[in-house]
């Protein structure tokens, strides 16, 4: 029974994936992404919230704990630290071109 769970999850799982990258271009030619220069949001953003996890089975467990992240958009930091990686090099080891 347990396997048929597994399969139906899996299966559910696959199609809403396949779903939402299908509309996901109709998303980006309705509302395009505006730049964050653009936009007038600041370099740096700061963001707060709780992880929470429980696991019910084969012994319950859960805990949550606070978690605190800053953004910074190294693109338009005002200057990186030097034992920092600066915008061009996140970009190398991203392998990216995109903003960072």
């Amino acid at each position: 029974m347990e396997a048929l769970y597994l399969l139906c999850s899996i299966l559910s799982t696959s199609l809403t994936s396949l779903a939402l990258s299908l509309l996901l271009p109709f998303r980006l030619l309705l509302h395009p992404r505006s730049s964050a220069a653009a936009s007038g949001a600041p370099p740096v953003s700061l963001y707060q919230g709780t992880v929470w996890h429980e696991r019910r089975s084969p012994v319950h467990h859960s805990f949550r704990y606070s978690v605190r992240y800053a953004l910074i958009d190294l693109d338009r930091a005002s200057h990186a630290p030097p034992d920092h990686l600066s915008a061009d090099q996140c970009r190398s080891v991203a392998q990216t071109n995109g903003s960072v």
